[in-house]
């Protein structure tokens, strides 16, 4: 668990409370209410991201980036791998780029 506490000091502190140490109610409700959007927003977020394997908010980061990574091409970078790939399929033929659906199955993987 993380440490609250230690939070609560470092961050949220000087957003909810006066110089007194008094709690501002109106601010504490603001930054509930915001925190309540980011919880109802997430999941949609991350069900985007990663093809609806990951909703939960408090996945771990690397987890959901993960997931988008497997689940997403970078279709510019891909393009430049397959014309890379057809150059060197060329001793096929002459005439012809050609790649062989092995190599852009590889290539998916």
């Amino acid at each position: 668990m993380a440490d609250y506490k230690g939070t609560y000091e470092t961050f949220w502190k000087q957003i909810i409370e006066d110089e007194k140490g008094n709690i501002n109610k109106d601010q504490l409700m603001k930054e509930l209410s915001d925190y309540k959007y980011l919880l109802d927003s997430i999941p949609s977020v991350y069900e985007e991201v990663t093809c609806n394997s990951v909703s939960k908010p408090f996945t771990d980061p690397q987890y959901v980036i993960d997931s988008h990574r497997n689940s997403f091409i970078n279709k510019e970078t891909a393009l430049d791998d397959l014309r890379h790939m057809s150059e060197m399929a060329k001793h096929y033929s002459p005439y012809e780029k050609v790649i062989g659906l092995d190599a852009i199955e590889d290539l998916l993987k």
